[in-house]
């Protein structure tokens, strides 16, 4: 009996959450601030949250944007740095 207990509460609460948390993550998260891939808070100039659908978060985007295409080395050249650093 404490087998079937401790079997039902580990995976039968741990598949409900999961499943609760996977379709209700889409309503919340437009209520939740935006991070970056460290899991850092994205912050404004004065150290706001940006959150999702305002303006900071466009203008946040397309100056990502920007500094990923400002790039002034050609794909060859890339390739070349990559090969002299063996990746």
């Amino acid at each position: 009996m404490p087998l079937y207990a401790f079997c039902w509460f580990f995976f039968g609460f741990g598949a409900i959450t999961m499943l609760t948390a996977r379709l209700l993550i889409k309503d919340y998260n437009k209520y939740l601030p935006l991070v970056d891939d460290d899991g850092e808070f994205i912050l404004t100039e004065d150290g706001k949250k940006i959150m999702p659908g305002t303006p900071e978060e466009k203008a946040y985007y397309a100056a990502r944007r920007e500094e990923l295409s400002d790039s002034d080395k050609t794909e060859e050249e890339i390739l070349e740095e990559m090969k002299m650093l063996d990746m």
